[in-house]
C-alpha cells in the first residue's frame, strides 16, 4: 500500500530496485531510503507488540503516518492519488480501536492541504478535473459520511468538521465562480451546517447527536456519486447487523452466509468489508457468544440504530428525482456512477429494499433486542425518514397490509399481524403529525446561524516566514475561501408537500380500519382501535396536503366504520361484565380479592369511553364539509337515501349527547358508593380514623369527579362540533329531519339541538340550500358577482381574484373568467380591465405580456379558443398543397439539401410559400374571429393611452440622444431565459441600430443571482451587431458593487475588448448623471434613487478582513450602503464600490465592543465587521 502513493513511474523503478536489486538513480534514491526504512520500523512494531492486544492497529497506524510523510516527497500533480490511498487507508482502518485517532490525523492533512493550495491558489484548480481528483473527492465524502453513524461522539464530530474542508477547498480552487463551487459541491450549505454543528452542539449525548446530525441529512438536495455509495455501503453494513441481532444468541457463526447482499461492484470484498461497522468488526473477531461481553453486543446494536437513522434522512439520494439536474446544475455523470450495484435500473431503488426490511422487523420476536428493535423502526420511520422518501413508505406499508386480506378480501387475524398494524399505525400517524412536531421545534430552537468563526482552522505559516492563514474565514477575495454564513446560492429547496405523491392512502387507511374492525374484545383491540382514530384524525389535519381520488367516498367510508364503534360496544361491555361478574362469584369462594374483576371492568368501560371520545373526534373532522354519499345508485332514491343516513348519524349522535349526562350522574353515584363501601370497611377494620385521612379521600374523590366531567364535557364537546359539521354540509336533507328535536319534550334533548343549530348560524350555514333549484341558482348568483361592472368601467371582485390567485391555477382562471363573460356578453370590458393593468405595470410597450400572467393567459386562451377553426381554413389548403400535391423543396440549409436539389431553386420555392402564406393572411381579413377583433382592439386602445407619441418613451440625454436602461436585478439567472432577453434586446434597438444612442445601466444590489453564465456572457458580444457599439455612445454605470469587480475580474477575457472604453462612465454619486441627462428625464426605478434618501453616513468606518479597508457607511430607512473610500480598478478605470444589504437580509447586529460591530447577512458567506470611533 505504502508504494501506491507513489506515481506509475517511479513505482516501477522502486519496486525494480527493492524487490530485484536493480539499480536506483540519484533523484530517486532518497525515496528508495525511505521506504527501505519504513519497512524496517513497521517490521520492528509489530515484532515488539506481536504479543499484545493492539500490536497490528498501532503497526497500521505508524504506516498511516509515514504515508502521510511520503506526500512531502511526491509532486503537487500526484496529491490526489496520494489522497486517494489515505483515505482508502481509513475505511480499511474503520475496523482498528485506533481509528479516532486517524481520522483526526486524516483533518490535519487535508487542513494542511488546504494551506498549500491557499499558498498557490493561482495554480490551485489545475489537475482538479482529472479522473482520480474526483475518485479522491468521493472517497473523502464516503469516509465522512460513513463516520457520522460511528458509536463513538468524538469520531462523528470529527467527521462532521471535516465537511467544511469540502467548503474550503471549492473556495479555494474555484474562487469567484459560484457555478463552478455548486457543481462540485452542490451541498455546500449542509456541509458546513454539518461543520458549524460539530462545534456549537452544546451536549455529549449520542442521541443528541445524532438527532442534530439527521435533521442536516434529510435537507440533502443533491445526490453525489459520494452520498449515494455511503448510503449503499452502510445499507449493506446494516443489513449484516440487522440479521444478527434477530438471531441474537442464536446462530451467531451462521451470519457471514446468512441472506444475500448485494456489494457494490465497483468496490472490491475487502473494501466492502471494511465498510461494516466499527461494532459489528469488533465484535465479529470474538462472536463466539461465551466470549463476547453485554456491553460489545450493546455496541452493535446502537451502532445498528445510528446506521438505520442515517439510512432512513439520507434515503433521497438514491431516489430517481435527485439524479436530474438540480437548480444549480449538477453534472451529467452524477445521475449514473460506477458504483451503483448492477442490478439498479429504472424500476429498482435500494431505498425501497431498506424501507420494506425495516417495516418486516417491526414484527421482531428477539427475546433480547425485539422490542427495542420495533421501538427505534417506530421512531426512525416515522420521525427520521427523509420525506421524500414517503411515498416508498406507504407503498411498502399497503404491500404488508394486503397480505393480512384472503383472496376473498377476508380479514386474516394473527398476533404478529396484529402487532404490525399498531406498529404502522404509529409510524402514519407520526409522519402526519411530523409538520406540527417540525414547526414547534424551530420555535424552540430559532434560527440557526452559521458564522465564520465556528468554522475557522488556523494554517501554520510556511518555510517562508509568512504569517499565520486562515481558512474560512470571511473575506471578501473569493478566491482566498468562504466562510459559512448562510451558503452559497441561497437556501435549499425542500419539496414543501412529499405527501401529495402518496396515491395509495386511501385503500391503505381503509384496510387498515378493517382489519381493527375484526379484532376481538380485549383490551388490546380497543386500544388499536383507539389508536385508529386518531390516526384518521391526524390524517384529516393535514387534508390540504393530501392526494385523494375518490374523496367523497372514502370519508364517507371512514365515517361509516367509525360511527360503528360509537356506543356499539355495549354488547361488548356486558360481555366483560358478565365475565368480571363470574369472576367475582369464583373469587368469593376461593379467596380471590372481589375487586379484581371490578378493575377488569373499570378498565374496560374507562376504554370505551376513550374509544367513544377518539371517534367522535375523527368522525368530527371527517364531517366537516362533507355531502353524505349513501351507497345506494338509483338517482330516484338518492335524497330519500340521503336523508335516512344523516337522521342515523344524527340521532346515534343525540344518543351519545344524552348518555354522556347519564354516564355522569353515574359515575358521581357509584363513586360515592364506592367511598362509602371503602370507609365503612375501614371503619370494620380500623376502630378510629384520623381527620387528615378522611380530607385525603375527600380530595382524591373531588379529583376523580373533576376527570370524569372534564372527560365528559370534552366527548360532549366533539359531539357537538360533529352534529354541527353533519347538519352544516347536509342542511338540504337534514333540517326537516332534524327540526323536530327542537320542540322535544327533554329540555336535555332541546338544549342539544339548539346548541347544534346555534353553531352552525355562527359557520354561516345558509338556508336558502333548501330550494328545489338551488344549484342552478347558487351558480347564476356567483356568475353574477363575478361579472359585477362598477361605475367607472371596473371589475372589481374580477380584478380582485386575478390579484390573489395563486399562479397553478391562473390557466383555469383564465378559462373561466372568458367563459362566462364571453357569455355575459362583457369579454370586452373584461380585455380592457386586464389590459390595462398589464399596461400600467409595463416600463415601455417591449415588454407588454411578455410575463405569465393572468392577462397573458386570458389573451392566449382567446386564441386557443377562437381561432383554432379560423388558423385550420386558413392554413389547411396550404400545407395540403405542400405535403400532398406540391413535389418542391424549400430546404435552404446547404448542409441538409439532396444532391439532386438547387440552391437558388429551394429559396425561389420558399419566398413563393412565404408570399403565398402573407398573401391568404391578408385575404381572410374577413374572416377573422369576432372575439379576436375585439381583444385586438382592446389591446390597442391602452397601449395608445400609455404610449401615445412614441412606441418607447424612456428618455432622452442631453446630447438629445434616446437613452436605454438595465435594471441588473432585475434578471434571475434561474427564473429567465438569457436567450429571450438577448432577443428582446435586440428587437428593442433594432429601430436605433442606425442612430447614437446611451446606455445606463444599474448594478444596485447586484449578485450572483442575476449574473450571466460565462456562455451567455460570450453571447452577448457575438450576437450584437457592430453597428450597435458604433452608435453606442455612453454607458453609465452606477452602484458598481464588490461582487461586479470580481465578476469582471474572473471574466477579464471576454471583457478585454471594453477593457479601458471612455464609453464607459462610472457615477459614483446619483447626481453625476445630471451631467448626462436632465432630472426630469432620467427613468431609474423608485427603488434606486429611495436609497440616497434619509441618510445617516459615517465616515473613516475600517471594514475588517483579509485587508482592511476604509468604507463609508450609510444608515437609511431601507438598507444599509458600504461605499468604499479608496478607488479600485474595474474594467481598467479608477471606481468607488458601493455594497448595498437591505434591511430584510440582515440576520444579526453584534455589538463587539464600543468600536467594533458586525453584520450577519443573509447569503453573505460570513459576518461582515467594522470599527468605527462613534
Amino acid at each position: 500500500m505504502m508504494l501506491l502513493v507513489l506515481c506509475p513511474i517511479i513505482l516501477e523503478e522502486l519496486v525494480y530496485a527493492l524487490e530485484k536489486g536493480g539499480p536506483c538513480s540519484a533523484e530517486h534514491l532518497r525515496k528508495r531510503n525511505f521506504v527501505d526504512a519504513l519497512k524496517r520500523q513497521l517490521h520492528a512494531q509489530v515484532l515488539g507488540k506481536q504479543h499484545s492486544a493492539g500490536g497490528t492497529e498501532s503497526a497500521a497506524v505508524v504506516t498511516f503516518v509515514k504515508i502521510c510523510k511520503a506526500a512531502t516527497y511526491i509532486n503537487n500533480k500526484d496529491s490526489n492519488n496520494v489522497l486517494f490511498v489515505m483515505v482508502q487507508s481509513v475505511i480499511v482502518l474503520h475496523q482498528i480501536y485506533e481509528y479516532t485517532s486517524v481520522l483526526r490525523w486524516l483533518r490535519e492533512i487535508l487542513i494542511l492541504r488546504n494551506a498549500f493550495l491557499l499558498h498557490h491558489k493561482d495554480n490551485a484548480y489545475l489537475g482538479s478535473n482529472i479522473p482520480m481528483a474526483k475518485h479522491a473527492h468521493t472517497k473523502l465524502e464516503i469516509v465522512f459520511f460513513i463516520y457520522l453513524w460511528s458509536i463513538d461522539p468524538e469520531a462523528v464530530k470529527i467527521a462532521m468538521s471535516c465537511f467544511a474542508l469540502f467548503a474550503y477547498e471549492a473556495d479555494i480552487r474555484f474562487g469567484f465562480d459560484e457555478a463552478a463551487v455548486l457543481t462540485i459541491l452542490p451541498n455546500y450549505n449542509i456541509y458546513m451546517e454539518l461543520s458549524t454543528a460539530s462545534t456549537t452542539l452544546v451536549t455529549t449525548g449520542r442521541n443528541a447527536l445524532q438527532k442534530k446530525i439527521l435533521s442536516l441529512l434529510r435537507r440533502i438536495e443533491y445526490a453525489t456519486p459520494g452520498n449515494k455509495q455511503a448510503w449503499y455501503d452502510t445499507f449493506v453494513s446494516q443489513q449484516h447487523l440487522a440479521k444478527f441481532l434477530a438471531v441474537y444468541p442464536k446462530r451467531v457463526d451462521d451470519l457471514g452466509s446468512a441472506g444475500s447482499t448485494a456489494s457494490s461492484p465497483s468496490v472490491s470484498a475487502s473494501e466492502t468489508s471494511g465498510f461494516v461497522g466499527g461494532g459489528y468488526a469488533k465484535f465479529g473477531k470474538r462472536r463466539a457468544g461465551v466470549h463476547s461481553s453485554e456491553h460489545d453486543i450493546e455496541d452493535v446494536f446502537h451502532e445498528w440504530a445510528n446506521m438505520t437513522g442515517f439510512l432512513c434522512a439520507l434515503g433521497s439520494v438514491w431516489l430517481p428525482i435527485k439524479n436530474r439536474p438540480g437548480q444549480h446544475g449538477i453534472p451529467a455523470d452524477t445521475r449514473r456512477t460506477s458504483m451503483e450495484p448492477v442490478s439498479s435500473d429504472l424500476h429498482y431503488c435500494p431505498v425501497t429494499q431498506f424501507v420494506g426490511d425495516c417495516l418486516k422487523y417491526l414484527v421482531c420476536q428477539n427475546e433480547k433486542f425485539g422490542v427495542q428493535i420495533q421501538r427505534h423502526i417506530q421512531d426512525l420511520l416515522g420521525h427520521e425518514l427523509n420525506p421524500l422518501c414517503y411515498p416508498i413508505l406507504f407503498d411498502q406499508i399497503k404491500i404488508q397490509v394486503d397480505k393480512f386480506f384472503d383472496a376473498n378480501g377476508q380479514v386474516i387475524c394473527s398476533e404478529q399481524n396484529t402487532q404490525f398494524i399498531d406498529n404502522v399505525i404509529v409510524i402514519m400517524r407520526s409522519v402526519f403529525e411530523m409538520k406540527a412536531q417540525q414547526a414547534a421545534q424551530n420555535s424552540l430552537e430559532g434560527p440557526t446561524t452559521t458564522t465564520g468563526s465556528s468554522n475557522t482552522l488556523v494554517v501554520p505559516g510556511n518555510n517562508t516566514g509568512s504569517s499565520a492563514s486562515v481558512v474560512g474565514g470571511s473575506s471578501s477575495d473569493p478566491n482566498s475561501s468562504s466562510a459559512a454564513g448562510s451558503g452559497r446560492g441561497g437556501p435549499q429547496q425542500v419539496n414543501e408537500n412529499p405527501l401529495a405523491n402518496v396515491i395509495i392512502l386511501e385503500q391503505l387507511v381503509l384496510n387498515i380500519v378493517r382489519y381493527a374492525r375484526h379484532l376481538d374484545t380485549s383490551v388490546g383491540a380497543v386500544t388499536i382501535r383507539i389508536r385508529v382514530c386518531q390516526l384518521v384524525e391526524s390524517m384529516m389535519k393535514r387534508r390540504d396536503d393530501l392526494s385523494f381520488r375518490q374523496e367523497i367516498k372514502f370519508r364517507n367510508k371512514l365515517v361509516e366504520y367509525l360511527t360503528d364503534w360509537i356506543m356499539g360496544n355495549s354488547h361488548q361491555f356486558n360481555q366483560v361484565h358478565a365475565l368480571g361478574q363470574s369472576a367475582a362469584g369464583v373469587g368469593v369462594g376461593s379467596g380471590v380479592n372481589v375487586t379484581t374483576s371490578q378493575l377488569v371492568v373499570d378498565q374496560y368501560q374507562h376504554l370505551t369511553r376513550e374509544l367513544d371520545q377518539a371517534s367522535m373526534e375523527a368522525v368530527a373532522s371527517l364531517l366537516h364539509s362533507l355531502p353524505l354519499q349513501p351507497e345506494e345508485s338509483d338517482r330516484g332514491d338518492l335524497m330519500e337515501a340521503k336523508s335516512q343516513l344523516f337522521l342515523k348519524y344524527f340521532t346515534l349522535f343525540m344518543n351519545l349527547l344524552n348518555d354522556c349526562g347519564d354516564d355522569l350522574n353515574d359515575d358521581q353515584s357509584s363513586l360515592s358508593e364506592h367511598h362509602q363501601a371503602n370507609n365503612e370497611r375501614g371503619t370494620s377494620n380500623l376502630i378510629s380514623q384520623t381527620q387528615q385521612q378522611q380530607q385525603q379521600q375527600q380530595q382524591q374523590q373531588s379529583q376523580l369527579i373533576n376527570q370524569l366531567q372534564q372527560k365528559q364535557q370534552s366527548l360532549r364537546n366533539s359531539t357537538i362540533v360533529a352534529m354541527s359539521n353533519l347538519l352544516a354540509a347536509n342542511i338540504e336533507s337534514g333540517l326537516m329531519r332534524s327540526i323536530a328535536l327542537g320542540y322535544h319534550r327533554d329540555p336535555q334533548t332541546r338544549a342539544a339541538f339548539m346548541e347544534v343549530l346555534t353553531q352552525i348560524l355562527q359557520q354561516g350555514t345558509e338556508f336558502d340550500t333548501l330550494a328545489e333549484t338551488v344549484l342552478a341558482d347558487r351558480f347564476e348568483r356567483l356568475v353574477e358577482l363575478v361579472t359585477m361592472i362598477g361605475d367607472k368601467g371596473e371589475l372589481p371582485i374580477a380584478m380582485a381574484l386575478a390579484n390573489v390567485v395563486s399562479p397553478q391555477y391562473m390557466d383555469e382562471l383564465a378559462r373561466v373568467f372568458v367563459t362566462i363573460f364571453d357569455a355575459k356578453h362583457l369579454l370586452h370590458q373584461l380585455l380592457l380591465n386586464m389590459f390595462a393593468k398589464e399596461v400600467e405595470m409595463a416600463d415601455c410597450y417591449q415588454t407588454i405580456l411578455r410575463g405569465n400572467g393572468l392577462p397573458t393567459k386570458i389573451m392566449s386562451f382567446c386564441f386557443k379558443l377562437y381561432g383554432s377553426h379560423y388558423l385550420y381554413n386558413l392554413f389547411a389548403p396550404i400545407l395540403a398543397k405542400m405535403f400532398i400535391a406540391d413535389l418542391r423543396s424549400y430546404e435552404v440549409d446547404p448542409s441538409r439539401i439532396e444532391q439532386h436539389e438547387q440552391l437558388d431553386e429551394n429559396r425561389k420555392n420558399l419566398r413563393l410559400l412565404t408570399h403565398d402564406v402573407f398573401q391568404a393572411i391578408g385575404e381572410s381579413a374577413s374572416q377573422f374571429p369576432l372575439q379576436l377583433r375585439i381583444l385586438c382592439s382592446c389591446l390597442y386602445q391602452v397601449v395608445q393611452q400609455r404610449f401615445p407619441q412614441h412606441p418607447l418613451q424612456a428618455g432622452f440625454s442631453k446630447q438629445n440622444n434616446p437613452v436605454f436602461y438595465y435594471i441588473a436585478r432585475r434578471f434571475k439567472v434561474n427564473e429567465m431565459n438569457c436567450d429571450l432577453l438577448i432577443y428582446h434586446v435586440l428587437l428593442t434597438l433594432k429601430p436605433f441600430q442606425a442612430k447614437p444612442f446611451e446606455l445606463v445601466v444599474d448594478f444596485t444590489h447586484t449578485c450572483t443571482d442575476n449574473r450571466f453564465k460565462t456562455d451567455y456572457l460570450s453571447k452577448w458580444f457575438i450576437c450584437m451587431p457592430d453597428c450597435f457599439y458604433y452608435n453606442l455612445q455612453a454607458c453609465y454605470i452606477y452602484n458598481c458593487n464588490s461582487w461586479v469587480r470580481e465578476y469582471t475580474k474572473y471574466h477579464d477575457r471576454i471583457l478585454s475588448t471594453i477593457k479601458g472604453s471612455r464609453k464607459l462612465i462610472f457615477l459614483d454619486h446619483i447626481s453625476r448623471l445630471n451631467d448626462f441627462i436632465e432630472f426630469d428625464q432620467q427613468k431609474l426605478p423608485g427603488h434606486t434613487l429611495s436609497l440616497e434618501e434619509d441618510l445617516k453616513v459615517f465616515n473613516n468606518a475600517l471594514k475588517l478582513s483579509h485587508k482592511d479597508t476604509k468604507v463609508a457607511i450609510k444608515v437609511g430607512p431601507q438598507a444599509i450602503q458600504v461605499t468604499s473610500s479608496e478607488k479600485t480598478k474595474v474594467l481598467g478605470q479608477s471606481v468607488l464600490l458601493n455594497d448595498v444589504y437591505y434591511a430584510s437580509e440582515i440576520e444579526e447586529v453584534c455589538l463587539v465592543d464600543d468600536n467594533q460591530f458586525t453584520l450577519t447577512i443573509a447569503n453573505e458567506t460570513g459576518p461582515l465587521s467594522f470599527i468605527h470611533n462613534d
